[in-house]
């Protein structure tokens, strides 16, 4: 059984590569490759590699799997994570996500903690992360929240009471 959950893990993880270098390649206007697939001199930019909304975790893992080989295959490019909360929001939600999935490069595909910085990117209606690659010298990628405040869920929220937070 064991067996038959990496094959599949391998498999959905090799489609994922496919279909994202698919996406990326049909959306390019400028090069016949994705700008992150260009080598390390060609690129000057942030380039996002990948975005998500609210999704299980283990399709989370599988995305995060496929920024992982892209940071190992370019040892000079830096990831960063920008974590969004959602119109209804948790304290601290954009923060909390960026920072698992910087864990799970961290601690299970060995990344170092120094090539990845998480991004606190404020709020939009749906929760989301967004991945980027970030060469040197390059910029930071900017956050771009669509929502200057959430709907606060607390204790009281039991109850149907939520608040405002900026």
């Amino acid at each position: 059984m064991k067996t038959h959950t990496n094959v599949t893990r391998k498999a959905c993880l090799a489609m994922s590569l496919i279909s994202t270098a698919l996406f990326a390649s049909s959306s390019s206007v400028q090069s016949s490759q994705p700008t992150w697939l260009l080598p390390q001199e060609e690129r000057s930019e942030a380039m996002k590699f990948d975005e998500y909304a609210n999704i299980r975790f283990n399709d989370e893992k599988a995305r995060l799997d496929n920024f992982t080989v892209q940071l190992q295959n370019d040892p000079k490019v830096q990831g960063y994570i920008i974590g969004y909360g959602g119109r209804i929001c948790r304290p601290n939600e954009a923060k909390a996500r960026a920072r698992r999935a910087a864990g799970y490069l961290i601690n299970s595909r060995q990344v170092d903690e120094g090539r990845v910085v998480t991004i606190d990117g404020g709020y939009r209606n749906d929760v989301g992360v967004e991945l980027y690659l970030v060469p040197a010298g390059a910029s930071r990628p900017p956050a771009s929240p669509s929502l200057s405040k959430c709907t606060k869920v607390s204790s009281a929220s039991k109850t149907g009471s939520t608040r405002k937070v900026r």
